[in-house]
């Protein structure tokens, strides 16, 4: 059996690496899965690939890149079966099985030519896989519009519209596909409200401000709709739970004692958004510098230089000489005056209430996919072990901590005018509520639709800082 493995899975001559990893190591990553192929001979079939691929002395900055993303996949995959074989491994000696691989035709040991690949890259990438490599690099380029105009754009390393995984399952296509959606559109409304929270209000006009706001309201509708329908799937099917528990997340296997796994919240959007929206919960800031080492060295320096910055909340707040206090204790009749007059303050407190929704729609998708079906488990004794624990995050955020953060996004610096409806504050402030948004809407704001002008000027520049 082995041997037939080896004939109809090794890469032949002039043979291409991205077409094995594309079209055999997924078939391979399911036979494993299956119990159908063992750990040992998945890493002989690894290596005979492995041995195709070039100096990395030879390699360009965009093949770099490419290599990163396959050859993260691999690592992962190797430590993973393995851990799984032997789950002292993942205890005492994590990276193991790395290794036992060897690249090219000098025999170059894997971690070696990866950290090579990284230094080649120009990217400060972490030396293992990490979630700018298995996501943002590996899915397809994405762009949201509002309109006929393009907002900003997620760029892929690679042309051939694929996405690169595991085993054959489609689940996992899914879920990188959803986690590239969300983070474009992310981005989006992140470089709608930028120049407000750089600069404040004073150098524009009310409808350039309102259009900001309602670009990235819209934006965030737009991811909350994918969060909550994610377990649906589509017409190519749907990623379940126990795939996802069982086989997914345990390819976030550690290839070092310390080192930082791809994962959720290492997207870095996500976290700028929660630095914008001044997120109050201790321990946040530790949070941060626990992923801070799976992020690019782009995404550290963004992230450092957001944390030193006043929220936007408290740059709107400033700007009208209020205090958050002030907020829960002005009569009624003095906050609609303030409202009026200053209505940026109402265009945020829509955007922070639409936002705690979103935070609440990524937290039932959490408990779905791996708090509510581990608690079950252990309370039906059928709990198994693994590499990759499923009581807690990848991050080690445990279903507490993330019940904490939830909290934490809905009691926002604006709560205090939450005191009349959302309807009456646009109606105080002139802004718009953004109503829920169905799937099909959701997927339009990757296409052109309905227009927001001022809001492009300024995506390309805020994509480079």
């Amino acid at each position: 059996m082995a041997q037939a493995v080896y004939e109809h899975s090794a890469l032949k001559p002039g043979g291409e690496f991205s077409a094995w990893l594309l079209d055999v190591l997924p078939t391979l990553g399911s036979r494993v899965i299956a119990g159908s192929l063992d750990a040992f001979t998945f890493t002989s079939l690894a290596n005979q690939a492995l041995a195709h691929l070039p100096t990395a002395a030879s390699i360009d900055a965009g093949a770099a890149r490419r290599l990163i993303v396959e050859l993260g996949i691999i690592g992962s995959s190797v430590a993973c079966y393995s851990q799984q074989q032997d789950l002292d491994l993942a205890r005492h000696d994590p990276g193991h099985s790395l290794r036992g691989l060897r690249v090219g035709e000098n025999a170059t040991p894997f971690r070696a030519y990866f950290n090579a690949l990284v230094t080649g890259s120009g990217t400060g990438h972490p030396n293992r896989d990490a979630y700018a490599s298995l996501i943002r690099w590996n899915a397809p380029e994405m762009s949201a519009y509002s309109g006929g105009s393009r907002i900003c754009t997620e760029p892929s390393v690679f042309d051939d519209g694929r996405i690169r995984t595991y085993t054959a399952e489609i689940g996992e296509t899914l879920i990188i596909e959803l986690f590239k959606r969300c983070e474009t559109l992310e981005l989006a409304a992140n470089a709608a409200l930028q120049p407000i929270w750089t600069g404040g209000t004073s150098t524009m006009g009310h409808g350039e401000v309102a259009d900001r706001f309602a670009t990235a309201r819209l934006m965030l509708a737009g991811v909350r709709r994918l969060l909550l329908d994610f377990h649906r799937g589509d017409e190519r099917g749907f990623l379940s739970v126990a795939h996802f528990m069982d086989v997914f997340r345990q390819y976030a296997v550690h290839w070092d004692h310390g080192d930082v796994p791809p994962s959720g919240p290492q997207d870095v959007q996500f976290i700028l958004r929660d630095l914008m929206t001044g997120i109050q919960m201790p321990g946040y800031t530790r949070h941060i510098e626990r992923i801070h080492a799976g992020l690019l060295a782009s995404e550290r320096a963004i992230v450092t230089q957001a944390a030193a910055r006043r929220s936007l909340p408290r740059v709107l707040l400033d700007e009208a000489g209020l205090s958050t206090a002030d907020l829960n204790t002005l009569p009624d009749h003095e906050l609609a005056a303030t409202l009026r007059r200053h209505p940026a303050l109402g265009e945020c407190y829509l955007l922070l209430e639409l936002n705690a929704r979103l935070s609440a729609a990524h937290l039932m998708v959490a408990k779905k996919y791996l708090y509510k079906p581990s608690r079950q488990r252990d309370e039906a004794g059928a709990a198994v072990p693994a590499p990759v624990p499923n009581d807690k995050g990848i991050t080690e955020l445990t279903e507490s901590a993330l019940d904490m953060l939830n909290r934490a996004r809905r009691q926002h610096a604006m709560a205090g005018i939450g005191r009349w409806r959302a309807g009456e504050i646009a109606t105080l402030c002139g802004a718009a509520v953004q109503p829920d948004i169905s799937m099909p809407e959701a997927l339009e704001l990757f296409a052109p639709g309905a227009r927001s002008p001022a809001v492009a000027a300024d995506a390309e520049h805020f994509q480079r800082r």
